[in-house]
C-alpha cells in the first residue's frame, strides 16, 4: 500500500511538472482543434492558420511539441501565444500536436512514459500529419520545422535525425540528443538539418553536461551533453568549429541569468548550427511562462524571447 501511494505521488509530481504548460490557453478563430487517425489511433492537434492564407502562396509550417506531461494547448500558453502572433504577422502555419499519454516516443529504449511503453510511432504520426496538412493547406514542404521543450525537444531531435528529407531545421529547448539515438543522428544523410539549441546551464531535469534526465528523483532516459550534441551536429553539417559570439544585454538582472549565442554559419552543407547558452538558466523557455517555482525547474531568462529567436532562425531557410 505504501509503495502504491509512493508511485502515485511520483507520477503526480511528473504531471505537475508540466502543469503550467498543460493549463488551458485561450483559442482564437484561427486556432482549429482537429483530429486524424493514424495506425488506428485518434491523434489530436491544434492548427493555427494565418489570416488570409487562402490567397497565399505556399508558406512555412512549424511543429511545436509539448513537454512530458503537457498538452498541445499548453505550448500556446508557455510561449505567451507568441508563435501565433508571429504566424499572423509573417504568414506561416503553426501546429501543436498532442502526444498520447502526454508524452512522445523520442527513441529512448527504456519504457518510462506512455509513448515509450506502448512503442507509439510518433515519428510516423508527425510525418503523416505534415503530409495531411500539406494536402489541405498551402504549406511549403521544403520549409517544415520542429521545435519543442524537454520531451518535445528530444522528439524534435528524433525528427531531425530520422527524417531530414521532411524537416528543414529544428530548435529544441531544454533538450540534448537522446543517448539511444546518437548512432541514428551520426548516420550520413543526403539532407542537412539546421539546428538552433537553447539550453540552460543549471537545468535540474535535462542536464546541460549530459547524463540521466531526472524528474523528481526518477530517472527518465539519458542524454549526451550540450557540447557533444553540438559537436555531432557541426560534423553532420560540415561546419567550422569557430563560432561568432553574441552576448545579449542583461535586460533583467533580477532573473540572475545571461544569454549568449554561438553561431556556426560557415557550413559546407548550407545548414547553420546555433547554440543559445543560458548561463544560470533552468528547464525553462526563455521569455516564456515560469510554469513552476524556481526550486523545481530553475530560472527563466528574460533577456531574449526564445520564440522570436527560433522564428528568426527558421525564417533564414529559404
Amino acid at each position: 500500500m505504501i509503495k502504491t501511494i509512493r508511485m502515485i505521488l511520483i507520477f503526480s509530481g511528473i504531471f505537475v511538472l508540466a502543469a503550467g504548460m498543460a493549463s488551458k490557453a485561450k483559442l482564437t478563430k484561427n486556432d482549429h482543434a482537429l483530429q486524424m487517425t493514424y495506425e488506428n489511433r485518434a491523434r489530436d492537434y491544434i492548427l493555427h492558420s494565418p489570416p488570409g492564407y487562402e490567397a497565399m502562396q505556399k508558406r512555412p509550417l512549424i511543429l511545436v511539441l509539448h513537454g512530458g506531461g503537457g498538452k498541445a494547448e499548453g505550448m500556446i500558453k508557455l510561449t505567451h501565444n507568441r508563435f501565433n502572433e508571429l504566424a499572423d504577422q509573417n504568414g506561416f502555419f503553426v501546429v501543436y500536436p498532442q502526444g498520447l499519454g502526454k508524452s512522445w516516443n523520442e527513441g529512448a529504449t527504456d519504457s518510462k512514459g506512455y509513448a515509450r511503453e506502448h512503442q507509439i510511432n510518433d515519428a510516423g504520426f508527425l510525418s503523416a500529419l505534415i503530409e495531411d496538412l500539406a494536402k489541405r493547406y498551402p504549406i511549403d514542404l521544403k520549409r517544415v520545422f520542429s521545435t519543442g521543450i524537454s520531451n518535445g525537444g528530444l522528439m524534435s531531435f528524433r525528427l531531425g535525425c530520422e527524417m531530414p528529407e521532411k524537416i528543414r531545421a529544428i530548435a529544441p529547448v531544454a533538450a540534448n540528443i537522446p543517448h539511444d539515438i546518437v548512432a541514428l543522428c551520426e548516420e550520413p544523410k543526403a539532407n542537412a538539418v539546421g539546428l538552433l539549441l537553447v539550453n540552460g546551464t543549471e537545468d535540474p531535469i535535462v542536464p546541460y553536461q549530459g547524463g540521466f534526465i531526472k524528474v523528481f528523483r526518477q530517472t527518465r532516459g539519458k542524454v549526451v551533453s550540450t557540447d557533444q550534441t553540438l559537436k555531432i551536429w557541426l560534423k553532420k553539417n560540415g561546419c567550422t568549429e569557430t563560432p561568432k559570439r553574441e552576448i545579449f544585454p542583461d535586460k533583467d538582472p533580477a532573473d540572475r541569468t545571461r544569454a549568449e549565442a554561438f553561431i556556426y554559419d560557415q557550413c559546407s552543407s548550407g545548414a547553420p548550427v546555433e547554440l543559445y547558452r543560458i548561463e544560470g538558466g533552468g528547464h525553462t523557455w526563455p521569455g516564456g511562462l515560469q510554469y513552476l517555482r524556481e526550486g523545481r525547474i530553475g530560472r527563466t531568462n528574460r533577456d531574449i524571447d526564445a520564440t522570436d529567436e527560433i522564428w528568426k532562425f527558421f525564417n533564414s531557410f529559404k
